[in-house]
């Protein structure tokens, strides 16, 4: 518990130290462990008052997550912040919704891969479809091994089948399908920056898409190596098991468009 208030207490110094901030913050895997299955992964009352500690003053919080929108609610049920849903492809909080208009546009043949999905894996047991509104996931973590191959087979069917304008990418013991859009969860948090008025941007997650596009795997990345002629300056820093914090390295920037923000790194719950 004193571990937790000590990585809580940086946090708040962090928010303190900017007349304005915005803080995405990552669900699964940063703020509640993986589950077998999306329902399981539940917040518990520390982790709810912590949000309600983060979400005050100069500070405005965006839950950014690869589940829809209602669920992030169902889950967090903090109220008056900033639900992320399907990588950023549905963004609702106070005064605002916003869907990407590539998931308008699929929505119908979204909705016919859903029910087609459903009835080509029915009796293959361990699959779950789920409907995610703007994107679904097919999860096959409880797949027994042998219907492994079974199930690669149906999907690769699947896979062929599917109208074009779709990405297929990879998750934990699951598909992720959602129209392509070139977008995720750190180009969603950009916009939300910008909407805000482009405040001090903190970003918390467990993986590179939740950085804003533009800022990873370049040169103005912890990847691309290191840059001291620009204005952005970025520090990384990473979070073990929601309770450390430690800085690993600073870089500077000279991308024009991009927030200046921190991006801390969870290690796992």
């Amino acid at each position: 518990m004193a571990r937790h208030r000590g990585w809580l207490d940086k946090l708040l110094d962090e928010i303190s130290s900017h007349s304005r901030i915005l803080i995405g913050l990552d669900f699964d895997g940063t703020l509640v462990p993986f589950r077998s299955r999306p329902h399981l992964a539940s917040l518990g009352a520390e982790e709810r008052e912590t949000l309600r500690r983060l979400d005050q003053g100069p500070a405005s919080l965006a839950m950014m997550s690869g589940r829809s929108v209602a669920d992030l609610r169902r889950q967090v049920g903090v109220p008056d912040i900033f639900y992320g849903g399907v990588f950023g492809l549905e963004i609702a909080g106070p005064g605002w919704r916003y869907v990407h208009p590539k998931a308008r546009v699929m929505k119908e043949a979204l909705d016919a891969m859903v029910k087609g999905f459903g009835k080509l894996f029915e009796d293959v047991p361990g699959v779950f479809i789920e409907d995610k509104g703007v994107g679904l996931s097919v999860h096959f973590r409880n797949v027994p091994l042998e219907r492994r191959a079974e199930f690669s087979r149906r999907l690769a069917h699947a896979r062929a089948a599917a109208p074009k304008g779709f990405l297929w990418q990879r998750g934990r013991s699951c598909w992720e399908v959602m129209p392509r859009a070139h977008w995720d969860k750190g180009t969603a948090a950009k916009l939300l920056w910008k909407r805000l008025g482009r405040p001090y941007l903190l970003i918390i997650g467990d993986e590179r898409y939740d950085e804003p596009r533009g800022a990873r795997g370049s040169a103005h990345s912890p990847r691309g190596g290191r840059r001291r002629d620009g204005a952005l300056l970025r520090h990384r820093l990473a979070v073990r098991h929601r309770a450390s914090m430690r800085v690993e390295g600073d870089e500077r920037s000279d991308a024009r468009d991009l927030p200046p923000y921190r991006l801390l790194i969870s290690g796992g719950a």
